[in-house]
């Protein structure tokens, strides 16, 4: 393994503010790494529980965090590592999605996710070894990805 620095930060924003702080992020170290060298890590009610999808870039796909943070920094081109979480019950909105994404697993549903988990910290592992998205998908087999 090669000495490399790692960066690993939990915005105290709102999810639906991360934007502000991945720039503030880009603007205190800047010069030392590239918006592609940054992985964003979401939890996504558009997926199944436990399902992982990576890319490289791309669009938000509807998911708030993601869309400020593309518009703070003006690009989709950054990582992104999407574990899903199951769609919440009711409409999927307002108090129904609150409680849903700020509430715990229960005991089966945490099973379910912990395999998962661990891949995708081999994922986030292999991501920083390789800095390589087509890397991070061999190395990462058990991973659902398009």
């Amino acid at each position: 393994m090669t000495n490399q620095v790692v960066i690993v930060v939990k915005p105290q924003t709102f999810m639906n503010n991360s934007g502000t702080a991945v720039r503030t992020l880009l603007r205190k170290f800047s010069g030392k790494f590239s918006i592609r060298e940054i992985l964003v890590i979401i939890d996504d009610v558009a997926l199944d529980l436990g399902r992982i999808r990576a890319r490289a870039k791309g669009s938000a796909g509807g998911h708030n965090g993601l869309k400020s943070i593309e518009k703070c920094l003006g690009t989709q081109e950054y990582g992104r590592l999407r574990v899903g979480v199951d769609p919440p019950p009711g409409d999927g909105r307002g108090e129904y999605l609150t409680k849903h994404v700020l509430g715990n697993f229960n005991r089966s549903e945490s099973q379910r996710l912990e395999s998962s988990l661990w891949a995708a910290s081999e994922m986030v592992d292999a991501w920083v070894q390789h800095g390589n998205y087509a890397e991070v998908m061999k190395l990462a087999p058990g991973a659902n990805q398009r």
